[in-house]
């Protein structure tokens, strides 16, 4: 299997980057920064609402952490859920049995099932931000559980 736990510092220098999962959304943190921007030019009575969401977008996108969940590749995804930085686990998508993404309280999980029955997990947070990109590399690979009429959640 070439689908190992490596150094941070061993992943190939010239791979491509396609597309990078980071913890914290910055779209969103500017989109709030820019409604307290709008907020405060547009409705001069709101000045004070204005000034703190500016100042709630501003504290999410300079002081709150940062950092990369996975990254994905042509052949490959890095996926850095290790409890040491220096390390991340590397899977190619050839070697992916299945994926599936669970829903959780406080964090959602993006478990990946290789074909040698091991199984990795990721701490995610939006559905919508591996969606795309594991369609796209590992097609046809996605578990996903029907809800059943009548069932109790």
């Amino acid at each position: 299997m070439k689908s190992k736990k490596i150094k941070t510092r061993n992943l190939p220098q010239d791979r491509m980057v396609v597309r990078t999962v980071r913890l914290k959304p910055l779209g969103l943190c500017c989109g709030i920064f820019m409604a307290g921007v709008a907020l405060l030019l547009l409705r001069p009575r709101m000045m004070t609402l204005g000034i703190v969401i500016m100042l709630l977008g501003l504290f999410a996108t300079f002081i709150m952490p940062d950092r990369i969940l996975c990254e994905f590749s042509l052949k490959y995804m890095v996926i850095y859920n290790q409890r040491d930085t220096t390390q991340c686990m590397i899977i190619y998508y050839d070697e992916l049995f299945s994926w599936e993404y669970e829903k959780h309280g406080t964090s959602d999980l993006l478990v990946l099932t290789l074909k040698d029955g091991s199984v990795e997990t990721q701490e995610m947070y939006s559905r919508a931000s591996i969606l795309s990109p594991m369609n796209s590399y590992a097609p046809n690979k996605e578990i996903r559980h029907r809800k059943r009429k009548g069932a109790s959640a």
